[in-house]
């Protein structure tokens, strides 16, 4: 159960329909010795859009005026709208959907697999994915309680790493890196001119942005945000792109939590 990209849960069924499929192909004559579900992260809350800290309503007026609802601190208006004041954490939503899915693949596809016979891996240094794992197995193996503590999550340094281990896998340069989203000349103009109706749709709905954000232009809306190189594994760029990405999911986990109003009820 990861959060990065890779993002890997191991445990004990593939997803389905493919797990369907292939049990059925291999029924006559074949034996399944294990199967394997790999997944991300529940449901959560989303970070603050300039990557650090805590989803407060300060952080999230550094780029527009709307009321899209903070999780901190704890109030009816933050922690009362997600479930949770843990930014980027699992909500009480998410956790119930995880334990759902694990109930649905355990009686589609594994219900004589053993307690024993269960093994799970997870980003151990991200709360939420070890919320995920145990919330899987409580709804895929109620009757192991060995399993729902995070006692029995395995890491891997190898899997699940936040781009720091560089020991068998290199991390590209700079000027290699930057050419996939177009290259730093003009700066990178062609990745904004890509995207820019989609970031004009997700700005539709949050009408970003001070003029602070964008020294030097007129008007500032998010696809005027000047575009820099930032190099991180989830994400290359700062600016117009990157903003677009971050409020296009922070709208998506508004809906996915269950909030009536997201994105301020002017996305369908």
């Amino acid at each position: 159960f990861g959060s990065s990209t890779p993002s890997h849960g191991i445990n004990s069924a593939p997803p389905l329909p493919a797990m369907r499929l292939s049990l059925a192909t291999l029924a006559a004559g074949s034996t399944v010795d294990f199967s394997v579900v790999l997944t991300r992260h529940g449901i959560r809350t989303p970070y603050p859009p300039q990557g650090v800290g805590n989803l407060t309503a300060e952080a999230i007026r550094e780029y527009t005026d709307q009321p899209f609802p903070p999780c901190y601190p704890p109030g009816p208006e933050t922690s009362g709208i997600w479930g949770t004041s843990v930014t980027a954490g699992l909500t009480p939503h998410g956790a119930k959907n995880i334990r759902k899915m694990g109930a649905y693949m355990r009686q589609s596809n594994f219900s004589d697999v053993k307690c024993h016979q269960v093994t799970l891996y997870s980003d151990v240094d991200s709360q939420r994915d070890n919320d995920t794992a145990t919330n899987w197995t409580l709804g895929a193996f109620p009757e192991c309680p060995e399993l729902h503590t995070e006692a029995v999550i395995k890491g891997n340094a190898m899997l699940f790493n936040q781009g720091q281990e560089t020991s068998l896998c290199n991390v590209t340069d700079e000027e290699v890196l930057s050419t996939f989203v177009g290259g730093p000349s003009g700066g990178f103009e062609a990745l904004r001119k890509a995207y820019q109706l989609d970031i004009e749709t997700v700005d539709s709905a949050v009408q970003c942005c001070p003029q602070a954000t964008c020294p030097g232009s007129a008007p500032c809306n998010m696809s005027t945000l000047p575009i820099t190189y930032k190099g991180q594994f989830y994400g290359l760029t700062n600016g117009a792109f990157q903003q677009g990405a971050y409020w296009g999911a922070f709208m998506l986990l508004e809906a996915l939590n269950g909030h009536e109003n997201y994105g301020n009820g002017k996305l369908s």
